[in-house]
Formats: structure tokens, C-alpha cells, sequence
């Protein structure tokens, strides 16, 4: 009964002494595991679609999943590249459509703003018309 309290607490002791040494390292071992696991999400040329595609729009993938077991090496690279087209373009006309609709709202006040700062350099200016021509 001894002997097995003794190896018990010798392996406790080995164990914290492990600990230890690692605990000082623990961040640089933790970055170590997520660096090392960055070649398992890139982007693959054949299944990249099937892989990466965001999650409300991977049921749009469901329907052609069955083909990438039927096609060889470049016909499912193309297959592949086609997918993530479809899979991508309500993303493509969303974005697009915020962008113009942003642009055509802020775009209306920097004309106005732009004019008001005009108008406030040739009233408060002092200068002849040479002078303001210049400048403008």
C-alpha cells in the first residue's frame, strides 16, 4: 500500500514539474496548433465549393454534390469554379446593389457640402478675381 502511494505521488511529481515548464509556453504552443492546422482550410481546386461555401447558401450545393463523384481532374476543377459562381453571386448583386445605393446617397451631400465650401472662399475672400481664378 505504501509502494502505490509512493509511485502515485511520484507521478504527481512528474506531472508538475511537466506542467511546469509548459505553462510558461502554453500561448506559443497554442498559436503552434492553430498555425499548423491553416493548410487544412485553403482553399481546395477540386472541392473548394463543397468546403467553403457559407451556410445559408450551401443548400444551393446540395442538388449538384452527386456530380464531383463523376468527374475527373480538370472537369471538376471547372465544375468547381462554375459551383462557386452560382454559389456566390446573391452575395456578388447584395453587396453591389449597398455599394450604388450608398454611393448615390453619400455622393449627393459631398456635391452639396463641396458647393457650400465654395461659396464660403469667394464671399469671405478679400483676394481680386486673378486671384480666386487661380486658386479655384
Amino acid at each position: 500500500m505504501a509502494n502505490n502511494v509512493l509511485l502515485l505521488n511520484f507521478v504527481i511529481a512528474i506531472l508538475s514539474s511537466t506542467f511546469a515548464i509548459y505553462e510558461k509556453k502554453q500561448l506559443g504552443l497554442y498559436y503552434e496548433v492553430i498555425i499548423g492546422s491553416f493548410p487544412m482550410l485553403e482553399f481546395d481546386e477540386h472541392f473548394g465549393s463543397i468546403v467553403c461555401a457559407s451556410p445559408p447558401l450551401n443548400v444551393i450545393i446540395v442538388p449538384f454534390q452527386w456530380i464531383s463523384f463523376f468527374l475527373k481532374d480538370e472537369k471538376l476543377k471547372k465544375f468547381n469554379t462554375a459551383l462557386c459562381h452560382v454559389i456566390y453571386f446573391p452575395f456578388s448583386i447584395v453587396f453591389c446593389l449597398i455599394f450604388f445605393v450608398s454611393s448615390a446617397m453619400v455622393s449627393s451631400f459631398t456635391y452639396l457640402n463641396h458647393i457650400y465650401v465654395l461659396t464660403l472662399t469667394i464671399l469671405d475672400s478679400d483676394e481680386t478675381m486673378d486671384e480666386l481664378s487661380e486658386k479655384l
